[in-house]
């Protein structure tokens, strides 16, 4: 790893000294699927030895993002028509994960289910973002992406619903709206295209933006505050970007 950074950083030296590489401006947009489709929560209730469990599920996240960066434009080493590490892009990005729901149900006791219930989670996440194009033949380049930053992951609107049973009737706890900045990573692979001024790319990532959490219960009807819920935000992730070349 540190015999790559320093080839990476010669070559980049090299390029600013040769005043070979350009500015670059980019949108990006894509899809984000959960890894983890499932997480259970367990909340201890008071009066009781058995506490009930949160289910919640997440279905597939939309994003959409701009940035921009500066572009290293590498000597090639040519064989057979294909360059090998051509050039080095780094910039900052900001994608906004489109608000989506996670919905889930209550099981009661742990044993019978006793509501359902549903809430808003969002994510504003900027990125320091890294791609070194490995392979490159005639305009089409293949690249590894990696990128860290902040995300901002937001719940909001919890909803809850008792299914009304003989058995019970669950009071809503009413979990409160919540904001906090987690520290986000991912990486992966990609395929760019070049024409004239303009680059296409399609790529996919390991997104990790950390952990989404809901506040504490707000319910009057709860003698003791119970703690919110929790669910992992890790995704495979698609992408298609246009970026332009100055």
């Amino acid at each position: 790893m540190r015999a790559l950074f320093l080839v990476l950083l010669f070559f980049c030296g090299s390029a600013i000294a040769a005043n070979q590489g350009n500015v670059w401006f980019s949108i990006e947009g894509g899809g984000a699927t959960p890894i983890t489709s499932s997480a259970t929560t367990t909340i201890p209730m008071s009066g009781s030895s058995l506490p009930d469990d949160y289910v919640s599920t997440s279905t597939t996240s939309y994003l959409a993002g701009v940035g921009s960066g500066y572009q290293f434009l590498f000597p090639r080493f040519t064989t057979h028509n294909v360059s090998w590490l051509s050039a080095d892009r780094i910039g900052l990005l900001f994608d906004d994960y489109l608000t989506t729901k996670i919905n889930g149900q209550v099981l009661k006791y742990q044993l019978f289910p006793a509501a359902n219930y549903n809430y808003n989670i969002s994510s504003q996440v900027v990125w320091v973002d890294n791609q070194l194009d490995f392979v490159r033949w005639h305009d089409a380049a293949s690249f590894f992406d990696t990128g860290i930053g902040g995300a901002f992951d937001t719940t909001s609107n919890y909803q809850q619903t008792s299914l009304n049973t003989t058995r019970n009737v669950l009071p809503n706890p009413a979990f409160a709206n919540n904001s906090e900045i987690n520290f986000a990573y991912r990486f992966g692979i990609g395929l760019n295209y070049n024409w004239q001024h303009f680059t296409v790319a399609a790529l996919y990532d390991y997104v990790n933006l950390g952990t989404a959490k809901t506040g504490n219960s707000t319910a009057s009807s709860n003698p003791t505050a119970l703690p919110g819920l929790s669910f992992p935000l890790q995704f495979n992730e698609w992408l298609i970007s246009l970026r332009y070349n100055l």
